[in-house]
């Protein structure tokens, strides 16, 4: 019985610890996207035994031959001789490079992400989690847990497709080929989330999400019913909806990302998509950072001048496009050397982009944040189905609503609780929109303060925290004669709706605060490791951004809005519940984390000041000073507070980033190649999408 257990035990370690596994493949769909080839061209062209400019016979093509650009699984027609280019002149392989690299990010980012939620989620679990594999396998369920691992293998193939496009020399089949292996590794991980998603949520040892852990914390809902036997019906289910909910945090936290993952990350990837397509068509430069204001501030990347293949334009056009072009090229190298020069009085003025002081310049990308932001408040008909067709797309608070109600283990919230959602949902996607927004005008100098997130999250979510409190107290404390209690008074129901505000001020707004800085501190953190793990790699992008919008978004809702529940809980029913619920209440555990985590952050701050306060003193140091005991004696032992929870960084997948490239010419062995090896099979839309204007 004993080596039963055990090997049990080892069994549900594994599981929790996961072991990376080769994702099986299910098929990919792609779909026609809209051509960019001129319809009516100036001069025709045919394959030639010998191409202007070539030396090799019979192998290079005319103007007309196809070639195929495939992004975000749309194929967009194309002809070769607009593919090539030299290294500092512009035409679409370079084009298409950037493009692949922004989807690359995204997807990166988007399995990343995925990754460290689930990982969350399991190490949230703890030993009771540990405990629920063992059960589970005892009691003959046969599962042992989440094995995400699975995501790894598809982070590998993300990495491999940038691998073979982040280069000097952008080859046609190249481009391709990780165009194609992109939107495959998209359909993988598409799967790979629903069924993970399954078993998180639709747990076989029961009873609802959670598992074993999920039963072990809602047996605690059973005492409830005692301890508020008093209390009318409603009231009771109330106050268990209460405790489910402060008990299934981290339950909660993985059925709203996944419930937002699902329903939006389509619209950032048709977004991103329509704005490559829109700047291909614009030869708008610089042909990476889309997304921000002009002129490309990033210095060592030389600016490119237009398109080199003009031969099926009049001559009386190419020569005044050359010299508008020349005139376009002279001005950028000017804008460039004077960003190089001015650079870092440019960073320190735009150091925080949360600052009021920040400017705030309009981009070429603020149509596309804004509508990909309006996709979680529009209900408009444009979600894709996986047959292609289109449905209402939902809107975020009746999203959420089901998402928690899933979470919790319940068919539905009721009304008291759908009401706090309301008000907490828009105001956190309206925070995201804000905080983006001016992460874009800053370009490649963003950057920002924790100490502004903070004083940001407290105007923008105290007063709409106090009001919910005010609500739920109301509810929840309806007490025979209808008197309440609050800060030691008793109050008739209009005197509380009266004054109510006023004391819940008084009496909560000493925790509110707190809260709020905390939350502000998560999203922070996730923040900072994108934006610094992209800057390092001279891969910062929207995208980067972008692919965490499901996880930040459930991430301020759960931050925010559950730690208020579990006040609630404490003052209603926390001293007939005793130290119980204390002692395993994963709300409480995971603000003590996060406070402990500040308080490493401002240990460490206090420590740079106390270096800066001794050196500013004035320190003896000499050829026999002891620098490792000085270093000691100044910083002390710690090495400072540890990386952020949640996401990694927004690394470029594929090594550091390359600026230039050369565009090589199409051959008729590399459109054979594709045609032979990489070809795919396009259907049309049911419903085509409308060009990109």
């Amino acid at each position: 019985m004993l080596d039963s257990i055990g090997s049990a035990i080892d069994t549900a370690t594994s599981a929790l610890g996961g072991n990376a596994q080769q994702a099986s493949d299910v098929e990919a769909v792609f779909h026609i996207g809209e051509s960019l080839v001129d319809p009516d061209p100036k001069v025709s062209g045919n394959i030639s035994p010998k191409a202007e400019g070539s030396g090799n016979d019979q192998n290079r093509l005319g103007n007309d031959a196809p070639t195929e650009f495939v992004h975000f699984g749309r194929t967009h027609e194309d002809s070769a001789l607009r593919f090539h280019h030299a290294k500092d002149a512009l035409a679409h392989a370079v084009m298409f490079r950037d493009g692949l690299a922004r989807e690359a990010l995204h997807l990166h980012g988007s399995i990343s992400s995925a990754k460290a939620i689930f990982k969350e989620h399991a190490d949230a679990q703890g030993a009771m989690g540990m405990a629920g594999a063992a059960v589970d396998v005892l009691m003959g369920s046969g599962s042992t847990g989440l094995d995400a691992s699975r995501l790894d293998e598809l982070l590998n193939r993300v990495t491999s497709a940038g691998t073979t496009f982040n280069a000097e020399q952008a080859k046609y089949p190249d481009i391709h080929k990780a165009g194609v292996d992109l939107h495959k590794a998209r359909a993988n991980y598409q799967d790979c989330i629903a069924q993970l998603a399954t078993q998180a949520l639709e747990h076989k040892s029961g009873g609802g999400p959670g598992g074993a852990l999920g039963n072990t914390l809602g047996a605690v809902s059973d005492g409830v019913g005692s301890a508020v036997g008093g209390v009318g019906g409603g009231v009771m289910k109330g106050a268990t909806i209460v405790q489910k909910i402060v008990a299934k945090p981290f339950d909660i936290y993985l059925s709203m990302y996944l419930a937002l993952r699902d329903e939006y990350e389509d619209a950032v990837e048709f977004h991103s998509h329509a704005l490559t397509i829109k700047s291909i068509r614009a030869r708008a430069v610089p042909t990476f950072h889309v997304w921000f204001p002009p002129p490309p501030p990033e210095p060592g990347e030389p600016p490119a001048p237009p398109d080199n293949s003009t031969k099926d334009k009049p001559d009386n056009e190419v020569a005044k496009a050359i010299q508008k072009a020349n005139e376009a090229v002279e001005k950028a190298k000017k804008k460039v050397e004077d960003t190089r020069k001015s650079v870092d009085e440019k960073i320190q003025k735009v150091k925080d982009f949360l600052s009021p002081e920040a400017p705030l310049p309009g981009g070429p990308g603020d149509p596309s944040l804004d509508a990909i932001f309006g996709a979680f408040t529009s209900g408009v008909i444009d979600k894709r189905l996986p047959d292609g067709k289109l449905r209402r797309r939902q809107k975020i608070v009746p999203l959420l609503c089901a998402a928690m109600a899933k979470g919790v283990g319940v068919d539905s919230l009721p009304g008291f609780v759908t009401k706090a959602v309301e008000k907490i949902a828009p105001r956190s996607i309206a925070l995201l929109q804000f905080i983006l927004k001016r992460a874009m005008s800053a370009g490649l100098t963003m950057d920002f303060q924790q100490e502004s997130l903070r004083k940001l999250g407290r105007e923008w979510f105290f007063d709409t925290l106090l009001d919910i409190l005010v609500e739920k107290f109301a509810f929840l404390q309806d007490s025979p004669g209808g008197l309440f209690t609050i800060q030691g008074q008793q109050l008739t129901k209009k005197a509380f709706l009266e004054k109510g505000r006023d004391l819940m001020r008084d009496k909560f707004g000493q925790y509110l605060e707190p809260i709020l800085d905390l939350a502000m501190q998560n999203m922070g953190d996730r923040l900072r490791a994108a934006i610094d793990g992209a800057r390092d790699k001279r891969s910062l992008t929207m995208e980067v951004l972008l692919a965490r919008l499901p996880e930040l978004t459930a991430l301020v809702v759960r931050d925010t809005l559950l730690p208020v529940y579990d006040l609630l809980f404490d003052e209603l029913f926390g001293k007939a519940m005793g130290a119980a619920t204390n002692a395993i209440s994963p709300v409480k555990a995971m603000m003590g984390d996060a406070k402990k985590k500040m308080d490493e952050v401002k240990k460490t701050k206090d420590k740079v000041q106390n270096v800066k306060d001794k050196l500013g003193e004035g320190m003896n140091i000499g050829l026999d000073t002891d620098f490792g005991k000085l270093k000691d004696e100044l910083l002390g032992d710690d090495a400072g507070p540890g990386g952020p929870s949640g996401t990694a960084g927004g690394s470029f997948p594929g090594g550091t980033r390359v600026l230039a490239c050369v565009g090589v010419e199409v051959s008729s062995a590399d459109i054979d190649e594709v045609e032979n090896n990489q070809k795919v099979d396009s259907k049309m839309w049911p419903d085509p999408p409308k060009p990109t204007p």
